[in-house]
């Protein structure tokens, strides 16, 4: 993995620990909602802020797919492994070893870190053979030829095509 890669992973992450904290800070402390429920909601936050800066930063290079169904990968992998993990550590911490809700907050962003980046590297952001245009247009013969009236451009390799034309015909719904 590049060390730019990684670098830019913490540093969002290190942004979104600052809203998390925040958000945590901003109802947990002052208002007093339970601190597991505060967890849940500063998590939520963190996880879309997250989402926004590594698509646009982190894995800009890595855009497979719509914005949509890349932050239901997102929520579902990172975001359930954020938020099951900080409310289980949050309720170790702080329910059994009594630390500080705010310290114990910081401590389970850390311990969940490198899980997040390994599943948005291998799961989320999934990279594309190289070459390969998924949201473009097919020549108009192959797309009456297999019926889709909506195709893909592969530039490249025959791999890249076929990868490519299966991406399209996936998202009309034709193959499982």
């Amino acid at each position: 993995m590049a060390p730019r890669r990684w670098f830019r992973f913490y540093a969002v992450g290190a942004a979104g620990v600052v809203v998390q904290a925040g958000v945590f800070a901003a109802l947990a402390l002052p208002l007093g909602p339970h601190y597991l429920v505060a967890t849940a909601i500063a998590v939520e936050m963190a996880v879309l802020h997250n989402f926004f800066w590594h698509r646009r930063w982190t894995w800009a290079d890595r855009r497979d797919s719509g914005a949509l169904r890349q932050l239901l990968r997102f929520h579902l992998t990172t975001g359930v492994a954020s938020l099951g993990g900080n409310l289980l550590l949050m309720r170790l911490l702080v329910g059994g070893l009594h630390l500080h809700p705010l310290i114990a907050s910081l401590i389970t962003v850390a311990g969940c870190s490198l899980v997040n980046f390994m599943v948005s590297d291998q799961v989320v952001f999934v990279a594309q053979p190289l070459g390969c245009r998924v949201e473009t247009r097919l020549d108009p013969c192959v797309a009456v030829s297999t019926g889709l009236d909506t195709s893909v451009e592969a530039a490249g390799t025959s791999a890249c095509a076929t990868s490519a034309l299966t991406a399209a015909v996936r998202r009309r719904g034709e193959v499982p």
